[in-house]
């Protein structure tokens, strides 16, 4: 819900009223899905961009798009592959934005096991919080727990014996996100 988010980074952005912030918006789907997620990353960074923040998308989009594309509320582009999860790439993304200077990063998931979190240490957001910047998470979509973490076709005796993994790498998410 957008209007949750808004009230997180309100909370954020409260924190240093008087300055403005580079900030990450973190997507695992192209800005050209043009589907719900996609639509509110591009509403929130133009929305960040005209208040006069920095933002740097993360996608899968393409950087040569990404950098050829009309809208201007897009400072920087770090691509993301989130079809080759591990944690030398999570770890590889977390080095990259906080060498960017980010000061807050919003990971938007397209359900409960977005951003490799499925797996211990897969996640971006939990190497990036051990560097210290602050994680924001946003779950757009509801879904029970025993679902989003292998595919749909998987038994439920399957779906048990893995999930104790699966919410442990949830679990560090949670615990790296504010």
């Amino acid at each position: 819900n957008p209007a949750d988010f808004m009230l997180d980074l309100g909370k954020i952005l409260i924190k240093y009223p008087a300055r403005l912030m580079k900030i990450a918006q973190c997507l695992e789907y192209p800005l050209g899905l043009r589907g719900g997620v996609s639509v509110i990353v591009e509403s929130l960074t133009a929305e960040l961009s005209r208040l006069g923040h920095k933002v740097l998308l993360v996608s899968p989009d393409d950087p040569a798009i990404v950098k050829s594309g009309t809208d201007k509320s897009i400072e920087q582009h770090v691509f993301w592959n989130p079809q080759e999860p591990s944690i030398a790439n999570a770890k590889k993304l977390a080095r990259q934005l906080a060498a960017s200077g980010i000061e807050v990063a919003h990971f938007h998931a397209g359900g409960n096991y977005g951003w490799s979190n499925r797996f211990p240490f897969h996640s971006p957001a939990y190497h990036l919080s051990k560097l210290g910047i602050p994680v924001v998470w946003t779950s757009h979509r509801a879904e029970n727990i025993l679902e989003g973490f292998c595919g749909p076709q998987r038994s439920p005796l399957f779906k048990l014996l893995l999930f104790p993994v699966a919410w442990l790498g949830k679990m560090q998410q949670l615990c790296a996100s504010r």
